[in-house]
């Protein structure tokens, strides 16, 4: 079975996902998680997101941050 058919399993079978992203995230990282996480729901998944550092002032503005 090849990678990406091995993410999509893990996703189509999945009920819980915990979604993070690396320390003193910047926007991309920010966004990818909140991306990630919004389409998980949409799916039915439980979906915990998790970042060590607080989320910097200057992303804040982002909905969902």
């Amino acid at each position: 079975m090849r990678t990406e058919e091995m993410i999509a399993s893990a996703i189509k079978h999945g009920e819980k996902f915990l979604v993070v992203s690396h320390m003193n995230p910047d926007g991309d990282a920010i966004g990818s998680s909140i991306g990630l996480s919004l389409v998980l729901e949409s799916m039915g998944k439980r979906v915990f997101t998790y970042n060590e550092s607080a989320v910097p002032a200057l992303y804040r503005f982002i909905p969902h941050s």
